[in-house]
């Protein structure tokens, strides 16, 4: 699809959820003037608007990303795996777009793989399935296989041709939506978010360096983190990348979970949950306060569990990466230091010092609220994530500024609130990484905070 009607059917699209929405918040006022006189048949029915609306929408939104694919495939997969807040039946949906989007052809992955090898593939592969991929998402998909030289099973990553084009295209519109929701719907500085995206966004496209990382993170993690396994590069070319296989279920799995009808027992989530999420937030402590290099996309489809019979959490996908300057790291040390105690005016203290500015300042108990449910994955004192809940703390305090090396930190830890949410833990990430914290505070003392 070319670029002008692309983003008509992309404007089209996000217009008629928009409205849609808009609409049922009316008729749900309207139905909530009558509550006194009728409450219990008033709720329900207001339930259902709101039921009927989800189903309705998150039918366009996964016909959206589908069809467009880009940066709205993306989009979808973040807010596929925000169980904290989005509507059941968007994150059934969407979570499937984490690794179980329409593939290519065999044959036109068999013609970019070839010109990625230089050669023909049966002189590179003893097997290759290019029937059906084991997972494809925004960027790539994946084919398994058996390397020839070395009789290793492999997993074969293959950049679709277009996916660097139109993302980049997408983030435009994505950054015109952005400003228009930060004026009317949410109390947030988007914008600061789109561009860390688009200045981050060519990492995702060069798998040799993608290959690198994840060499050097496997070397890095298996040392201090022992719990986690990592694939092992074995070829790598601009869109192409051949790695040791990791078997098991990756985290896209997780509405499982949260589907009632499979009555998975409580203690059998908290168990799995804790297990898993003891392990990533290890795993992203030695990264981020210690390598001061993270990965910056621990959506569920790169995170897998029960990897053969080892056990072990396998980590996937290190194209998307940040590296976190020591000032940086020593403000968010303290942050976190903070937000393990009970101590608001350290909580708040620290906040502005990453260089966050809300609208009102003084009001100490949102800004205590937006600072704990950014940056925790701990429910707080009835605040939620949620934009559009009354219960979110930017309804009564926006966030004017938020700076962009801030960006991927708080986009880690609100994929990790939600899948503490999957599993119905009352989690705290800054709990576990405050050891890491204090180490970093005593290293970096020496520096100051402000960059």
């Amino acid at each position: 699809m070319k670029k002008p009607f692309r983003d008509i059917s992309f404007w089209g699209r996000a217009a008629r959820i928009y409205s849609s929405y808009k609409v049922t918040q009316i008729r749900v006022k309207i139905l909530d003037r009558h509550k006194r006189k009728e409450a219990e048949a008033v709720a329900n029915r207001t339930e259902g608007l709101w039921n009927s609306i989800h189903e309705l929408n998150s039918n366009r939104m996964m016909e959206l990303c589908l069809s467009l694919r880009g940066f709205y495939l993306k989009t979808g997969q973040f807010l596929g795996s925000r169980y904290d807040f989005m509507p059941t039946q968007f994150t059934t949906k969407l979570g499937k777009l984490h690794d179980d989007v329409p593939p290519l052809s065999a044959k036109e992955i068999r013609i970019t793989l070839e010109q990625e090898l230089h050669g023909r593939l049966e002189d590179f592969f003893t097997f290759l399935d290019l029937s059906k991929p084991i997972g494809s998402a925004s960027v790539a998909q994946v084919h398994l296989g058996v390397w020839r030289e070395t009789g290793e099973q492999v997993a074969v990553k293959i950049q679709y041709p277009t996916a660097e084009r139109l993302m980049r295209g997408d983030l435009s519109n994505l950054r015109a939506l952005a400003e228009f929701l930060q004026k009317t719907e949410l109390k947030f500085d988007l914008l600061s978010s789109i561009k860390e995206l688009q200045r981050q966004i060519g990492n995702e496209f060069d798998f040799i360096n993608e290959a690198k990382n994840m060499d050097y993170m496997r070397n890095a993690l298996l040392k201090t983190v022992p719990e986690v396994v990592l694939p092992r590069s074995i070829y790598a070319s601009k869109r192409a990348l051949i790695m040791t296989y990791l078997d098991g279920d990756n985290l896209s799995r997780m509405a499982e979970f949260r589907n009632k009808k499979r009555n998975v027992p409580l203690w059998i989530r908290h168990k799995i949950g804790k297990s898993l999420l003891d392990v990533l937030a290890k795993a992203w402590g030695v990264m981020i306060f210690e390598l001061k290099f993270f990965n910056a996309d621990p959506h569920p489809g790169n995170i897998i569990f029960r990897t053969g019979s080892s056990n072990k959490v396998g980590l996937l996908d290190w194209g998307q990466m940040k590296r976190i300057p020591d000032y940086m790291a020593l403000n968010f040390a303290h942050m976190v230091e903070a937000l393990n105690t009970n101590n608001q005016t350290r909580v708040i203290e620290s906040f502005f010092r990453l260089g966050v500015t809300v609208d009102m300042p003084d009001d100490v108990r949102t800004t205590e609220g937006i600072a704990r449910t950014m940056l925790d994955t701990k429910p707080f004192g009835g605040f939620d994530m949620n934009p559009f809940s009354d219960k979110n703390a930017l309804r009564s305090n926006a966030v004017t500024s938020l700076p962009t090396e801030l960006y991927f930190l708080v986009r880690t830890v609100q994929l990790m609130r939600g899948i503490a949410f999957a599993f119905d833990l009352d989690y705290s990430l800054a709990h576990t990484w405050a050891p890491y914290a204090k180490k970093t505070i005593k290293e970096l003392s020496h520096i100051s905070t402000l960059k």
